[in-house]
């Protein structure tokens, strides 16, 4: 009996972005996806309080996102990308307030964590960060696949 192969360890998390404030302030908003197909999302507001949601994504589905990941050329990105011009160090200290996004993925022996101080655009439909495509082809998959209704 040959023994069983253990499937590469994956790990997923999704923490922040957006921006602070509103109607009801978002005080977490966070996406976990486990090794194990386990997905969690947490997202906590001033008036709905904190909700979780946890759903399983199949080891195949999961295993063809990180394929995905990868050719999105995740680990080649930088670690940080940051402000550029003064326009954007201005916008870190205005209201609504910028919620950082960080971005982690581990696969198999590799380990990345990339942050972004601004993602998304604000209520002036302004991007003051520039950063890879990619990486937003990335966080909308994760999006999706967490709001996805089983």
């Amino acid at each position: 009996r040959e023994p069983e192969e253990k499937p590469i360890y994956i790990n997923i998390e999704l923490i922040g972005g957006g921006y602070y404030g509103g109607i009801d302030p978002v005080l977490r908003d966070y996406i976990q996806i486990k090794s194990s197909g386990r997905l969690i999302k947490e997202f906590k507001s001033i008036s709905n309080g904190l909700i979780v949601t946890k759903k399983d994504i199949p080891r195949e589905e999961l295993e063809q996102f990180a394929e995905f990941i990868i050719s999105q050329k995740y680990f080649e990105m930088e670690r940080i990308y940051d402000c550029t011009s003064a326009i954007c160090q201005k916008r870190k200290q205005e209201k609504p307030t910028p919620i950082p996004l960080r971005l982690s993925v581990a696969y198999g022996q590799r380990k990345k964590v990339i942050t972004v101080p601004i993602w998304g655009k604000d209520e002036s439909n302004a991007q003051y960060i520039n950063y890879p495509v990619s990486l937003d082809n990335i966080i909308d998959a994760i999006q999706r696949m967490a709001h996805r209704r089983e």
